[in-house]
């Protein structure tokens, strides 16, 4: 009686999990998101992505810097504060290189902030970047 109630559990537990699994990363999207970082910019730019199935997992990854390739951008994702479009509340950040990814993390449905700021490692001059943010 023991092992038959223990089956049903796991199978149960196995149904619910199906349900809830990550997206197959193949069905992502990607966000591009271009802009311009001037030294000292600590605030940054502000971009909106949408999350519109059941989650998964989201990455930001930066794509290009120019003119210095090996300049670090400050990354951030997370929800605008309420009634804002411009003020992005993180949930994680990090720092990204030219052709890395900076940020890995679960993420569910719903309208989400990208923020790309000085993190105090751009020189003397303006940096153009490119910043892809795939999700499901």
């Amino acid at each position: 009686m023991g092992t038959a109630r223990l089956a049903a559990a796991a199978g149960v537990a196995a149904l619910l999990a199906t349900g809830c699994s990550i997206s197959d990363p193949s069905n992502a999207n990607t966000d591009h998101f271009s802009g311009t970082i001037q030294p000292g910019d600590f605030t940054g730019r502000v971009y909106s992505f949408t999350v519109g199935s059941n989650g998964g997992e989201v990455t930001v990854t930066v794509a290009s810097v120019s003119p210095d390739s090996g300049t670090a951008l400050g990354l951030a994702y997370g929800q605008f504060a309420t009634g804002s479009t411009s003020e992005c509340i993180p949930i994680r950040s990090g720092v990204g290189l030219q052709g890395q990814q900076a940020i890995s993390n679960v993420i569910t449905t719903g309208t989400y902030c990208l923020r790309v700021f000085d993190a105090g490692f751009l020189s003397q001059r303006a940096e153009t970047f490119t910043v892809d943010v795939s999700h499901p």
